[in-house]
């Protein structure tokens, strides 16, 4: 959550956009075991986002849910049969509409 949260303002510092809207999506879908600090990152994705209202949320941030999304390994042909880490190709486009909806929601004129 304080790197997520570092990098969020480094970012809007970079750009000289302290407003700027900030949406990301969740990482890791699928649990394995493998992935040891799986809930401790997505416990920090939610910290940091502004509906959590933490003391590391960030104003303007917003945490975009994924799990439901299409994974790599579920892509028609896929030559990554065993990817369960990446979405898809309807996953990602997926996201991308749901990021473009949080946008357009929160956009400041």
């Amino acid at each position: 959550a304080e790197n997520l949260n570092y990098f969020i303002h480094q970012v809007r510092k970079e750009f000289r956009c302290k407003d700027m809207v900030f949406v990301y999506g969740e990482v890791m879908p699928l649990s394995a075991e493998r992935f040891t600090g799986r809930k401790a990152v997505r416990q920090g994705q939610i910290n940091v986002s502004e509906a959590a209202k933490t003391s590391l949320s960030v104003k303007d941030a917003f945490l975009v849910e994924g799990d439901d999304l299409q994974m790599r390994k579920e892509d028609y042909k896929t030559p990554f049969p065993k990817d369960d880490v990446h979405l898809g190709t309807y996953g990602l486009l997926t996201l991308g509409e749901r990021f473009a909806d949080i946008i357009l929601k929160n956009y400041k004129l």
